[in-house]
């Protein structure tokens, strides 16, 4: 657990099922001058998917990095977080893009 997520539940670490491709993340953060990062709690659904994103934080401030990335979160595979043996679908994950200079973006 990291946090509180946007409803008072726990909020979770991501763990990727797949990371984002250049092509999925390049078009959104096109209008995004690196260095930038941001942070998006979302909702896990069924096969990998994530649901409800809601954007948290953001560097710079003025950056468009969260709108970019909320944008793309759809296509965003990631583990549900684990309790014993059981997936915890619908829990809630933290999920950070940075994009540097010279540099994919990189999930984080």
């Amino acid at each position: 657990m990291v946090g509180t997520a946007p409803d008072g539940s726990p909020l979770y670490a991501a763990r990727w099922y797949r990371e984002p491709t250049d092509a999925e993340l390049g078009a959104a953060l096109s209008t995004v001058d690196p260095p930038a990062w941001a942070l998006i709690a979302c909702k896990t659904a069924p096969r990998w998917a994530v649901t409800d994103c809601v954007g948290i934080e953001q560097y710079p401030t003025s950056s468009n990095m969260m709108n970019a990335v909320l944008a793309t979160a759809w296509q965003f595979q990631v583990r549900p977080p684990r309790r014993g043996n059981q997936s915890l679908i619908g829990a809630w994950v933290r999920i950070r893009i940075s994009y540097t200079e010279g540099r994919r973006p990189r999930p984080n």
